[in-house]
């Protein structure tokens, strides 16, 4: 007779509960993670099979350091027929910029996500990377991996699906309009759930007003001969895109400090900014894409986006 294998013995069952996937309602800052607490492995396809790599997500205020340091060039001007300076998307050596800041923003996320890449500046790891991997196709696909494995792009999916309410006045619209919004997002094996407040049109009047950013310096205004015709705006004045880059970083606060279900910490706008900074990138761009976009209807502000 055949004997009965032994069942498998668990030397630890506090490891065996912690791999089981949990879902996580976050009514306190306690319950919200910090990124730095988030590590793992994700894993890529390649031609030759999957390839794992550890993983830790990368925080808030990374990224946007990460963003504004390789941020995308603006193009070229030159002289169309009418004699007006417009921009020259199709300048070779604008495209080039442009990828090759593309590339210097996945090599900086692994960089700092995954391991070290040889080399002591971003030039020199980005080189090594050119010299030393044989499939260009990878470098693209592992920066796509850590940002979900962050939270970008994994909320869209999770949003909470309910059955329609049927809304036969004035008053069932603005109580309906009033009801929190539960928002799922991944959170490694984990799933995290926030029950997010409606924001009234005063109140997002009211965050509008408070995020005006101020007009751009003026600069010398040259004609293609360079000869100097008066003035115009410089949006791209170092000084004035750190304003820009902090006004938008207090309308983030403001938007998420309006719907979150607690007090985000801090007893200044900078500290609760340093708060937040720490949670994983994906996580509180999700969220406030989702309470600006579909909860607030808040318009996205072009002179953040384009720099006018």
């Amino acid at each position: 007779m055949a004997k009965k294998s032994a069942a498998p013995v668990v030397d630890d069952v506090e490891d065996l509960v912690e791999d089981i996937p949990k879902t996580i309602k976050v009514d306190s800052p306690e319950a919200w993670p910090e990124a730095a607490d988030l590590k793992g492995e994700i894993t890529i396809r390649t031609p030759a099979g999957e390839l794992r790599f550890p993983a830790r997500a990368i925080a808030y205020a990374d990224w946007l350091s990460l963003t504004d340091t390789y941020a995308q060039p603006k193009p070229p001007k030159k002289e169309n027929a009418s004699g007006l300076m417009v921009e020259d998307r199709e300048d070779q050596e604008y495209i080039d910029k442009i990828l090759l800041t593309a590339v210097k923003r996945r090599v900086a996320l692994v960089d700092g996500c995954c391991f070290k890449i040889q080399g002591d500046t971003i030039d020199a790891k980005v080189a090594w990377v050119a010299e030393n991997l044989c499939r260009d196709g990878d470098l693209p696909k592992l920066f796509e991996a850590l940002l979900e494995f962050a939270g970008f792009g994994l909320a869209d999916l999770n949003r909470a699906r309910k059955k329609p309410v049927v809304v036969a006045s004035p008053e069932d619209w603005a109580k309906q309009t009033a009801q929190v919004s539960e928002f799922r997002v991944t959170h490694g094996k984990d799933t995290l759930v926030f029950h997010l407040r409606g924001i009234s049109g005063a109140k997002s009047k009211a965050i509008e007003a408070m995020t005006q950013p101020p007009k751009p310096p003026m600069k010398a205004a040259r004609a293609a001969d360079r000869r100097i015709v008066g003035e115009r705006p410089d949006p791209d004045d170092p000084e004035y895109k750190k304003q820009l880059l902090r006004i938008a970083e207090q309308r983030a606060l403001l938007i998420l400090e309006a719907a979150l279900p607690f007090k985000i910490p801090g007893e200044t706008p900078d500290a609760k900014l340093e708060w937040l900074g720490k949670r994983p990138a994906g996580e509180v761009t999700e969220i406030q894409n989702f309470v600006q976009y579909d909860v607030a209807n808040l318009r996205e502000r072009s002179d953040f986006i384009l720099g006018l």
